[in-house]
């Protein structure tokens, strides 16, 4: 099954980026808490009178949790699971969407380019997307919570202790959070250059694939795929649409996307009419 294939590798890129990115800011973090540099701080915490009961208590609670987590193996794999936990909700969600969308074939199928950019715009896909957000944002904003607070509840504390190992983690990981967060960008918001295609036409619609052509997202065959629509449409070239239709001929595929195009702009414009009404 090519789309599957595709799907699983290509088309999932940004996921795979997002979830190693997640998983290493969350690893690292792990590593900082169990050294003793990290330690010695924690103590310095809990000794500042002016910081809120509620935080040196944490902090308590802290230390003596990270002892569990170096001795016991089973809590140590749980710990690991969470910045997984949203990624494999998001893996379920697409393969459970795959199989409802009739488990396409062929990469090239309309059925499959549909089931990706429905996937794209699910209110579902995106706020799971999102959640996969929370873990490495708590991380970073720990991460940089700490030296701050040290030196504006405690300057002596901040003058005596170095800080170099949170420094340190923001220097080194601070880019593969930005990374991570263009990587969910990508996976909730792509670019979308055409209107909505889900019409049973369309997904009855076979077109070719080249493998240069399968190296590319469902997103980058869509742009190209707009630009030969767009060519046709307007009598300047055939030839790049022609190529594109597998067993189907350009006319029909041109009026097909046509009348897709037609009734999601009358969608569109109902839904836009209601939300005035509102």
């Amino acid at each position: 099954m090519r789309a599957l294939f595709h799907l699983l590798t290509v088309e999932s890129l940004s996921f795979y980026t997002a979830t190693w990115t997640s998983l290493s800011i969350f690893t690292q973090a792990i590593r900082v808490l169990q050294s003793k540099e990290f330690s010695r701080q924690t103590d310095v915490v809990t000794g500042i009178p002016s910081l809120p009961k509620a935080i040196r208590q944490a902090m308590d609670q802290l230390i003596s949790f990270l002892p569990k987590l170096s001795s016991e193996v089973g809590l140590a794999h749980m710990i690991f699971m969470i910045p997984l936990a949203m990624p494999m909700v998001v893996l379920a969600l697409t393969l459970w969407r795959f199989k409802k969308s009739g488990c396409p074939k062929s990469a090239g199928s309309g059925r499959y380019l549909a089931f990706t950019w429905q996937l794209e715009r699910s209110c579902i896909y995106r706020r799971s997307v999102f959640l996969m957000a929370v873990v490495p944002t708590l991380v970073i904003l720990a991460m940089g919570a700490i030296p701050l607070m040290m030196c504006v509840e405690g300057e002596d504390s901040c003058a005596s202790e170095d800080f170099g190992i949170e420094l340190r983690f923001l220097q080194d990981y601070l880019f593969k959070y930005l990374v991570f967060l263009y990587s969910l960008k990508t996976m909730a918001f792509p670019l979308v250059v055409h209107s909505d295609w889900n019409s049973p036409e369309f997904k009855c619609l076979e077109f070719n694939r080249s493998c240069k052509s399968l190296m590319k997202s469902n997103d980058a065959f869509c742009v190209f795929l707009t630009k030969a629509l767009f060519q046709a449409r307007c009598g300047e070239r055939d030839k790049p649409l022609e190529d594109l239709c597998a067993r189907q001929d350009a006319a029909h595929v041109l009026a097909v996307c046509q009348q897709a195009e037609a009734i999601a702009a009358q969608e569109e414009a109902a839904v836009t009419f209601r939300f005035h009404l509102i």
